[in-house]
């Protein structure tokens, strides 16, 4: 706000993420029901990485990619065994091209890791691996594996991790994000913003997706929030509760961390050994 030659600038506090109970009571309805029944059938028997990024630079996809792919060459006793959904949310809709693509160096806001955690309903809970600098990762970084997306290495010892993590310390992890102060439940719909507004993905196929994926990966190199983790944790209501793989980048790290394994993306062989052991547990 300009007067004259001054300017004053306003700065808030605003912890911010999702609204638990309504993933919750959504797992529980018919539709979601019917959705987690196909994805169980259709990956019977094997385990599910999931990733859920708009296509941005900033998002780590290729990090992700990278570490998957190292953590293949690595061990191919897991090759058909394991899975990495990942599901591309476009940046913008109905707009023309640009010439020049400029995207900002660090993303304040990703609920991606608050809606995996609340998900996470089934006894065998997930795993959230988030970057460090999603903006999630100052409330998530307890219960998530937190990860510097630029270390491909670490990235990928992330996964091995992932996939050995006993089902107590996964357990442990859920329990520390879901436990979470209700200042960090502030619904984006609050704030005239909805996740499955601004994507294709329908609410009912995400909550599936969250409540059936062995493990999360929220693979960030720069986001202030992301609160998928957040949203796959309620989402376990299963003992043996699943995986959340969280980028030391992402903005949930720091409220996730106890419950996830915290990778740096850029540490492809750190992911990818990190997966191999939390799988071996799990």
């Amino acid at each position: 706000m300009e007067q004259r030659s001054l300017t004053e600038v306003m700065a808030g506090h605003i912890p911010i993420g999702i609204d638990p109970t309504k993933f919750q009571k959504a797992i529980l309805t018919p539709n979601v029901q019917s959705e987690m029944k196909k994805i169980m059938n259709l990956y019977q028997g094997k385990k599910v990485f999931l990733g859920v990024d708009r296509l941005d630079m900033i998002k780590g996809i290729p990090q992700k990619l990278l570490a998957f792919e190292k953590f293949l060459e690595e061990h191919p006793e897991w090759h058909g065994k394991v899975y990495l959904l990942q599901i591309g949310v476009p940046t913008r809709f109905n707009v023309p091209e640009y010439i020049a693509l400029v995207t900002p160096l660090r993303d304040g806001m990703n609920l991606v890791g608050h809606e995996f955690v609340p998900c996470q309903t089934t006894l065998n809970k997930g795993v959230l691996i988030l970057s460090e600098f999603a903006g999630a990762a100052h409330s998530l970084r307890n219960g998530a594996l937190v990860v510097n997306p630029y270390g491909i290495l670490q990235l990928g010892g992330s996964f091995f991790e992932a996939l050995n993590m006993s089902s107590d310390e996964r357990q442990r992890r859920h329990d520390v994000n879901y436990d979470l102060r209700p200042c960090y439940y502030i619904s984006l719909e609050r704030l005239g913003q909805n996740v499955c507004k601004e994507t294709d993905v329908e609410f009912d196929s995400l909550c599936a997706m969250y409540a059936t994926a062995d493990i999360a990966l929220i693979i960030s190199l720069c986001n202030g929030m992301n609160l998928v983790g957040h949203g796959f944790v309620p989402c376990q209501t299963t003992s043996n509760k699943d995986i959340l793989i969280l980028s030391e980048f992402a903005g949930a790290v720091h409220s996730l961390r106890n419950e996830a394994l915290v990778v740096n993306p850029y540490g492809y062989i750190y992911i990818y050994h990190s997966s191999l052991d939390l799988f071996s547990k799990h």
